[in-house]
């Protein structure tokens, strides 16, 4: 597992970080009632829809998902500016939360990415 550096052209038409708290619920199917557990836990979850890029923009995000290799490998992302309470700075480590990212390219030569979602690594 390698930490890979995130790519610095990271014009994005939109970043949503939001909050996941580590909490269960179970119910009863006799009585209906409900138990719940909180695990006193709280992971980030960020999202990304980059901008279309063009060239070295284009090369420098496609070797960044590559070297990712899905979920095996991390990079570190800056949250400050998107979460107001947070101390500056607040890197956190993420990985993705999926094993598929992907990207095409349209007819007047912009790579278009996907949206892809990463998930705090603990």
């Amino acid at each position: 597992m390698a930490l890979i550096t995130f790519p610095t052209s990271y014009a994005a038409r939109e970043i949503r970080v939001f909050p996941e708290s580590v909490v269960a619920v179970s119910r009863s199917p006799f009585t209906k009632q409900t138990q719940i557990y909180d695990y006193d836990v709280q992971i980030w979850h960020i999202s990304f829809q980059l901008v279309p890029k063009k060239g070295t923009d284009a090369a420098e995000w496609t070797q960044f998902i590559t070297d990712l290799k899905g979920q095996l490998n991390t990079f570190n992302f800056d949250l400050f500016n998107y979460v107001p309470h947070l101390p500056n700075p607040s890197t956190t480590t993420f990985r993705l939360k999926s094993n598929q990212v992907g990207w095409n390219k349209n007819k007047n030569g912009f790579w278009m990415f996907d949206r892809f979602e990463a998930i705090q690594a603990l």
